[in-house]
């Protein structure tokens, strides 16, 4: 059985930075974990909401590449829900 001699490839860099919103209730969170996402790479974050309701409004409005959320904060924190408020 012989092997396919070419190899389809993915571009190395998109060209356009990773969009980030990042939630949580935690400053530490937001600010640090956030902040190394960042450093050096090409994520940009676009926004921090501070629980869930705020992720839901952040989402319709900045439509971000990937959510990071903590799921234990005290406004709409269940990703159940909060999935059927973006969806």
């Amino acid at each position: 059985m012989s092997m396919p001699t070419t190899v389809s490839r993915l571009p190395s860099r998109s060209p356009s930075p990773g969009r980030v919103l990042g939630v949580d209730d935690s400053t530490f969170f937001r600010r640090g974990i956030l902040a190394m996402l960042q450093y050096g790479s090409r994520i940009q974050v676009i926004g921090t909401p501070v629980n869930g309701r705020e992720a839901v409004v952040k989402t319709a409005e900045l439509h971000p590449d990937v959510v990071i959320m903590g799921v234990d904060m005290r406004v709409l924190d269940d990703i159940g829900p909060l999935l059927s408020e973006l969806c």
